[in-house]
């Protein structure tokens, strides 16, 4: 993932200063509002991801979205480890979109990248920068190494330490004496036991430690061994709700024609013909877009098929692949580069005599995400309250762009998460169109609406990969090794801060030449390595030959 996000969150933490790592997370009235959300009578939270019930069940909230990855069972068994908890009955659900649940974890994991700046932060000043942002972010393979290990982890812990805290007062005995095992606290030398349930009131309201001590991997029993992935039951018996799934009472069904060139606007339409199909109701104009609302979506779609609606070109209908690579040629050529990195005087090694040279170019094409389950989103605005329904890889960044988009306070609008039928980066919101149009569309509505994309539609208007294109450039000495390279790649993103350069060159140059179309550019899967990744191992088969 390409967060552009990070530069703001590695900048907050930045100027914290050094400070201690908690893992209480959110503070003040956040993690209140988050607890009364998830927290039943009788029922114990111990910080906002995990809760233990009367009966033992243990219910672990997860601020990222389990999207096919298996994430969810794997952060449940990482706070059942520490826990010490009976794998039988532990839960997971998705945390809900309240700040209170925003993912400190996420940017601390990050910002540890930046030279370890996430460990020498206050903890609440992360808190607030997550809250603020806000982020709930899935992305950046970050749900294990981050949010398990800095989260899950030691809210298990934690817990786990405060039930022995209670077990020890309530029979007068040092807690060295205990022992945990299978949700249960046990006194060895006298055979007594307690489950969790039975203390977990009284153990939550105990200070929580904010750097309990970890398992060593050697007692490890949950992580690292298999476990049945706790989504697939209901995607087998089709009670998982994606996007598509959603149905409310007196609920419409739309779809959309956006502007075929991007950036271009919706000039006219005559709205007759679709009101003349049966079934549908009305008909939305947007600035760069037209909808229909019918009864359902075979309606909607006959209808939106009527239509002959006028679009501008935004001044871009000439563009195509083949022009965007010349720009980009000739924009290498001119040697101005946006970026550098690299070691050594790589042009010396160059122009010395007797240097063998080599050089490749290299283009890599735009590249479509082509997500099983286009986007569907439902929303409904009542009484200045709105509600969606969408399953996007940021539930509390969906919260805060159909507030804007509603033009409503943040606290007015309630989000609820719901699984993607993939995703790889398409589903970031700041790349959905979808959120600002549903909004939009509900504003004008007495229904609640749901937003369908055609697959057709999905399709022509991705967030693509970047057309990205590279000249790789080598010197080879007597002996045929490699002792300068220089890799000048034009594209939208510095790829350096991702893709660091791995091979044992003396000499080195990396040269971003910043080039941006009109297209949406968005993150892909492992994104910017992939091309990198294509040109550095395609060029040193290059060499290889030579």
């Amino acid at each position: 993932m390409k967060m552009r996000r990070r530069y703001f969150l590695f900048g907050a933490v930045a100027v914290a200063g050094a400070g201690a790592f908690g893992i209480k997370w959110a503070d003040g009235d956040a993690r209140r509002d988050a607890m009364a959300a998830t927290v039943g009578e009788g029922e114990a939270g111990f910080t906002v991801w995990l809760k233990i019930a009367p009966d033992d069940t243990i219910t672990v909230y997860s601020p990222t979205i389990d999207f096919g990855q298996g994430s969810h069972t794997a952060l449940a068994q990482m706070a059942a480890e520490e826990l010490d908890a009976d794998w039988s009955k532990v839960r997971v659900e998705q945390a809900p979109a309240l700040p209170g649940f925003a993912s400190t974890a996420l940017i601390q994991g990050f910002a540890n990248e930046m030279g370890g700046l996430g460990d020498k932060a206050p903890q609440s000043l992360m808190s607030m920068a997550a809250r603020s942002f806000p982020i709930q972010l899935t992305g950046g393979s970050s749900s294990i190494r981050f949010v398990g290990n800095l989260a899950m982890r030691k809210t298990g812990a934690a817990a786990r330490h405060v039930l022995l805290q209670e077990a020890a007062a309530r029979w007068n005995v040092p807690v060295s004496e205990l022992t945990t095992a299978d949700s249960r606290v046990t006194h060895t030398a006298t055979g007594r036991s307690l489950r969790y349930g039975e203390i977990a009131v009284a153990a939550a309201a105990r200070n929580l430690p904010d750097d309990p001590k970890l398992k060593d991997p050697s007692a490890y029993r949950l992580i690292g061994q298999p476990a049945p992935r706790m989504d697939i039951p209901s995607k087998v018996d089709g009670s998982a709700q994606y996007g598509m799934d959603v149905t409310l009472p007196d609920m419409r069904v739309a779809t959309i024609m956006m502007a075929p060139v991007r950036e271009g606007k919706l000039k006219s339409v005559d709205e007759a013909p679709a009101l003349a199909v049966p079934g549908v109701e009305k008909v939305v104009k947007l600035d760069d877009a037209v909808i229909v609302v019918a009864k359902g979506y075979w309606q909607a779609t006959k209808g939106l098929q009527a239509l002959s609606p006028e679009f501008t070109d935004g001044g871009h209908a000439a563009l195509n692949s083949k022009a965007i690579f010349e720009a980009q040629d000739k924009l290498r050529g001119e040697g101005k580069p946006s970026n550098k990195a690299g070691k050594g005087d790589v042009d010396a090694v160059f122009d010395a005599p007797g240097a063998r040279i080599v050089e490749a170019d290299y283009r890599m094409p735009f590249v479509h995400h082509a997500m099983m389950e286009p986007f569907a989103m439902t929303a409904h605005h009542k009484d200045g309250k709105l509600e969606v329904w969408v399953g996007l890889q940021d539930p509390l960044a969906v919260r805060k762009m159909a507030a804007d988009a509603a033009k409503l306070p943040v606290d007015s609008v309630t989000v609820h998460p719901l699984i993607m039928g993939g995703g790889f980066g398409r589903r970031f919101p700041e790349k959905c169109q979808i959120v600002a149009q549903s909004v939009q569309l509900a504003m004008q509505c007495p229904w609640p609406v749901k937003l369908i994309w055609s697959r057709e539609e999905e399709i022509q208007h991705g967030a693509y990969r970047c057309q990205s294109s590279g000249h790789l450039k080598a010197a080879l000495d007597s002996a045929g090794k490699i002792t300068a390279w220089r890799t000048d790649y034009v594209q939208r993103d510095n790829a350096e801060f991702e893709c660091k350069f791995t091979y044992a060159v003396p000499k080195t140059s990396r040269r971003h030449f910043l080039y941006k179309t009109n297209q949406d550019d968005g993150p892909l899967r492992s994104v910017n390595s992939t091309q990198m990744g294509f040109y550095n191992e395609s060029f040193i088969d290059e060499l290889a030959h030579a």
